[in-house]
């Protein structure tokens, strides 16, 4: 549990090192729940699961090093996972390894704030129509922005890319959409990271407008869900 969590939100991890906060993951522990989140600032990503263990509550945020190590180590081999904060370190424990890291230092940002909460438009789109439509048009986007527009119109979703130097590309999958018609541009990569580690055959999109914050969850989970800021089409 504790390892698919990781690898459900680690692609989100920033890379600037200059926001050092975002360098890792967070982890907080709350009332006997666990919630795990990464950001980048162009994207979150979200999961939480209880567990009867927890019983201090806690933040701490762990380095993306640490992190891929971590999983290196985490197996099937391994049942459980031990770990303690101890000041501005973490040991872990993994049957017979032990790993200890510095935690990062700083203030994780507010995600909650992020997390939209006045999307009124909502679709159900089938994953691998959705992954597989993605990676055939990402494939003439620009190769720095790497946007793709999803269109939103009446029973259908539309991915288009149309770069003036390479091409355009168009792929439409059939959806329940009866609203008003939208495109939202958004990096391709940042969409298909989140989508190579979801099993589940469906997704839920909400949106509002162009503009604002898309909301896209599993079908099967609540408790899982990536936030994916929009870009200028």
């Amino acid at each position: 549990d504790f390892g698919q969590m990781v690898r459900k939100t680690q692609f989100a991890i920033s890379s600037d090192e200059t926001r050092t906060a975002l360098n890792g993951i967070f982890f907080e522990a709350k009332g006997g729940t666990l919630s795990v989140v990464a950001t980048d600032g162009h994207r979150l990503a979200f999961t939480s699961k209880s567990f009867e263990a927890l019983t201090e509550d806690t933040g701490i945020i762990i380095h993306r090093k640490a992190i891929q190590e971590l999983l290196k180590i985490l197996g099937d081999n391994v049942e459980t996972v031990q770990f303690q904060q101890q000041e501005n370190h973490v040991l872990f424990q993994l049957n017979s390894i032990v790993l200890v890291s510095r935690l990062i230092e700083g203030q994780f940002p507010n995600y909650q704030q992020v997390i939209p909460k006045a999307n009124d438009k909502k679709v159900t789109v089938p994953r691998k129509d959705f992954s597989g439509g993605l990676r055939r048009v990402s494939l003439m986007a620009n190769e720095k922005s790497r946007m793709v527009k999803l269109k939103f119109s009446e029973g259908l979703l539309s991915l288009i890319s149309d770069t003036s130097e390479v091409g355009e590309a168009n792929e439409e999958i059939e959806i329940d959409y009866k609203g008003e018609e939208i495109s939202i541009g958004f990096n391709s990569r940042y969409l298909l990271d989140f989508l190579s580690v979801v099993e589940d055959e469906n997704l839920q999109i909400d949106f509002k407008d162009s503009l604002s914050s898309t909301l896209i969850t599993p079908t099967g989970e609540t408790d899982y869900f990536c936030v994916v800021m929009p870009m200028r089409v």
